[in-house]
Order: C-alpha cells, then structure tokens, then sequence
C-alpha cells in the first residue's frame, strides 16, 4: 500500500502569528552585534505566489533596547506614534537560498528603500517561516560608530 501526502501549498495568503516575530535593528561592527533596538511590528501578511508579496507595519516607539534613548541613534527622523510600513514584492520561494528584493518603507512624508534577503525557512499546509536582512539607509546625522543599521527579523505567518 502507498501513502501519497497533498504537497504543501505554494500560493496563498498568510497572516502574521504576533507572539512569533521578532524585528531588530542592529549596528555592527566586524559583523558583531554592538548595539540593538527591537520593535513591534503591529501587523504583517505574505502572499506567495508569482509574484509574491510582503506587508508589514511597524511601531515606530522601541520595545527594548540596548542603550538609552534608543530613537536618537536609530529613528530621530521618524515622528513619535508613527507606524512604518513596508511593502515587498517576492519573487517565487523554496526553501533553503535567500532572494534579494527591494522594500519601500514609508513613515509620514518619508519614504526609502530598503534592500532585504528574505529567506523561506520552512512552509507547511498552514504556516510559512521567514526570516530576513537587510541594510537600513539612515540619515544624516543618526551614525552610531559610523557603523551599518541592519534590520534582522525573523517570523511566522499563518493561513
């Protein structure tokens, strides 16, 4: 007797499963974590598919941080209260190799870009597993140690 099993969805939408993200912004030097700020990201979706995509909206007061007054070294040009939001689109994933996508990250008037890997790490029936990276431009004036900002992240999303 042969079992067959129905292969894991590749399309779809999935919502973010809040208690499993975790969004830092980390300054680096020699690719070690000097200081970090985490924040809350407030909602997410993904859609997999051709192409995909990748929504997400970020507080932009910091949950935790490594050093004091966190929003002078890494969000001084983002007003208080306001929520960040980031858009991708995604190419096709698999699990296992990153793909490099080009976010746009809009605060109030401000908009950037903001080159990511995001990495499919796992994808079942119900969930997909992402995690990413990327190098935050910051302004003029927010350097600290005249190091890189990088965003890490890392989180679940569910049908």
């Amino acid at each position: 007797m042969t079992l067959v099993l129905d292969a894991p969805a590749r399309t779809g939408t999935y919502q973010l499963v809040p208690d499993k993200c975790v969004l830092e912004l980390v300054v680096r030097t020699l690719r070690l974590p000097l200081v970090w700020i985490r924040l809350r990201v407030v909602s997410a979706s993904v859609g997999l598919g051709d192409p995909g995509w990748l929504h997400a909206e970020i507080a932009s007061t910091p949950l935790f941080a490594s050093l004091p007054f966190p929003r002078l070294w890494t969000l001084r040009s983002v007003p208080r209260r306001v929520r960040v939001r980031v858009e991708a689109e995604l190419p096709p994933l698999a699990v296992g190799p990153a793909v490099h996508v080009s976010a746009i990250a809009t605060a109030a008037e401000r908009r950037w870009s903001v080159p990511l890997d995001v990495r499919l790490v796992a994808l079942d029936e119900q969930k997909v597993v992402l995690a990413v990276r990327g190098n935050v431009a910051r302004p003029p004036g927010v350097l600290v140690l005249r190091s890189p900002l990088f965003v890490d992240a890392a989180a679940e999303f569910q049908r």
